[in-house]
Order: structure tokens, then sequence, then C-alpha cells
């Protein structure tokens, strides 16, 4: 990857994906290759499933989630005050 950023002119974006084949290195570790850009393509779709399956098992076993946003945090989040407005 180094050797590709400093053979190859302009600007690079590296694709962070985790269980892929291109090793995850940390941003401040990319910057110094040469990378412009780091994208982590599946790394929200994948924390969010994973956080869903876990609350339809708490679901399931008869309890609310212990980890979840509060009423006014989802309310903020999704812009509620300004769909009654």
């Amino acid at each position: 990857m180094e050797r590709f950023c400093k053979e190859v002119p302009d600007k690079h974006m590296a694709n962070m994906l985790e269980g892929g084949i291109t090793p995850l290195l940390s941003t401040k570790r990319l910057s110094s290759m040469g990378f412009a850009l780091a994208t982590y393509p599946l790394t929200l779709l994948s924390t969010a499933a994973f956080a869903m399956r876990q609350a339809l098992a708490d679901l399931q076993a008869g309890h609310t989630p212990e980890q979840m946003l509060s009423f006014e945090e989802m309310k903020t989040l999704v812009g509620f005050e300004s769909y009654l407005e």
C-alpha cells in the first residue's frame, strides 16, 4: 500500500473492510503512507445489524434492551421537532 502511494501520483483512497484482505490500519498510519481518504463501507451497517440482532434477542427473552438511545435522543437524531414544525 505504501509502495502504491509512492509510485502512483494523485490522491489515494484506502478501503478499510473488516474481514477483507486489506489490512486494517489506523487513519494516522494511512495518512503517513500517503492516503488522503479512508472509507469504511460496512462498519456502520455491520454495527447496526449486530445491535439489532441483540435487541431482537432481548425482546424475545422478554425484556427491553439495556443499551439504547433515550426517547429524547432518538427524537433529536431523527429530527422529530423539525417534523412537528
